[in-house]
């Protein structure tokens, strides 16, 4: 119980004080032009090529789960993958992702043998 209050209690800290910097930022008042300005076929671009890169990083996972002889479904290879991602952006210089993903693939019992 103390565990989960403490989490829940720094994720609103966070949140308060991300939202104390935007509340004080000087261009916060920019904001609303450059959602106007928004090129709506370059950001249907960016989050397709997004999807792509989801999509192939899934299926290699899939497939290299399947060489190993430890083979993953596709919502679970799509999980591996959301945890590399994850773990990438939280840690400084994405140095998180693939350790994050062996832990993740030893829990589901793809330990090296």
């Amino acid at each position: 119980m103390k565990k989960k209050l403490f989490s829940t209690g720094t994720i609103v800290l966070f949140m308060a004080i991300t939202i104390y910097i935007f509340a004080t930022s000087k261009e916060i008042g920019a904001l609303p032009k450059m959602v106007k300005d928004i090129q709506i076929h370059w950001l249907i671009m960016a989050a397709s090529l997004m999807g792509l890169f989801y999509i192939f990083n899934t299926l290699i996972l899939h497939k290299i789960s399947h060489e190993i002889r430890h083979p993953l479904s596709l919502k679970g290879a799509l999980y591996m993958s959301f945890v590399g991602q994850y773990y990438s952006l939280i840690t400084p210089f994405a140095t998180g992702g693939q350790p994050a993903q062996v832990y993740a693939m030893q829990k589901k019992g793809m330990a090296y043998q």
